[in-house]
């Protein structure tokens, strides 16, 4: 398998997961100021054959970030996070929570689209949303990645490809660009692959 390419799965389990959650739509809206929307590749190191070298998340940024200050501020993050159940079974749960806008594994950024409102008003409304997309228990090769994919499936309306493709484009991006994001711009690319200015330039 090529390096950070996800071989598809196709039990039930993951293909309901990846059936588009229809909460609501976040159009991708024009607008010098409006926060962004990005789904973020963080390293982790494939664990196996079928596993993959990132942990997917999404990030919502204000449109410029000042590095100046990047050590004071904090951006939203919302993902899915694997922990061990008091019985040693492993479970996925959703995970919103404050970070730092950039860390030695940001590996590199998509620019999923411009949102419309006040940034902690958008942080509640995308939590509120995001709680509520499918997770798979208890099937080993269910990842974070699928997780992901449902979430912009319901959240940008219209997505330019499907999901899964959107995910697959930014892993050869990355993997094209694999260099060491604490002393270089993240790399930061649209949904088609095309490199862009990332949010430390104005992106």
């Amino acid at each position: 398998m090529k390096r950070g390419i996800y071989r598809p799965h196709k039990s039930a389990n993951a293909r309901n997961a990846n059936a588009r959650p229809r909460l609501f739509s976040v159009q991708a809206l024009l607008g010098k100021e409006r926060p962004r929307l990005y789904m973020a590749l963080y390293w982790k190191g494939a664990k196996g054959p079928d596993d993959v070298n990132y942990h997917t998340a999404l990030l919502l940024l204000p449109k410029i970030l000042d590095p100046s200050s990047e050590r004071q501020q904090r951006v939203r993050r919302y993902h899915i996070v694997n922990g061990v159940r008091e019985d040693g079974t492993q479970r996925w749960d959703f995970k919103p929570e404050h970070a730092r806008p950039r860390s030695y594994l940001l590996r590199g950024l998509v620019f999923l689209g411009k949102l419309q409102g006040d940034v902690v008003e958008l942080e509640c409304r995308l939590e509120r949303v995001l709680e509520r997309v499918p997770i798979v228990q208890e099937d080993p090769a269910w990842r974070c990645h699928h997780w992901t994919w449902a979430a912009i499936t319901g959240l940008i309306d219209p997505l330019p490809s499907p999901a899964e493709r959107v995910w697959e484009t930014a892993v050869m991006f990355v993997d094209s660009r694999f260099e060491d994001s604490t002393t270089i711009s993240i790399p930061t690319c649209t949904t088609a692959g095309r490199l862009i200015k990332p949010p430390w330039e104005g992106g």
